[in-house]
């Protein structure tokens, strides 16, 4: 019995993904870089890197038009949300906080030995 319980609301958030899915591609074009920005929660400047960097692949998040610019495939982008893990980031100040290590040439260390 709870077997079909789990099976039906597995049913009914499916259902309930896929509407919530079409009411976006129907209210948000998806197709620019500003409605992509706003969908994935990031800057233009972010959706720009990602197809510098490859993460947005040609044919399948985005299709260049007649003008070469990018246009962007809703289903795509929406199963790229679905697929975007958070990045990990890293705090650049303790990495400046160690000294700097001076590494001398070995000819200018043998000079340099009587003058400090």
């Amino acid at each position: 019995m709870f077997e079909e319980l789990i099976e039906k609301i597995n049913k009914i958030e499916a259902n309930v993904n896929l509407l919530l899915q079409l009411h976006i591609e129907q209210s948000n074009s998806l197709t620019t870089y500003n409605d992509v920005a706003k969908f994935l929660g990031v800057t233009r400047k972010t959706i720009y890197n990602y197809i510098k960097d490859g993460n947005f692949i040609e044919d399948k998040h985005f299709y260049r038009n007649n003008k070469r610019t990018p246009t962007f495939i809703p289903s795509g982008v929406i199963e790229f949300k679905k697929g975007v893990k958070a990045v990990e980031t890293k705090s650049v100040l303790p990495s400046l906080k160690k000294p700097i290590e001076r590494v001398n040439n070995p000819i200018v260390s043998n000079m340099l030995i009587g003058v400090a």
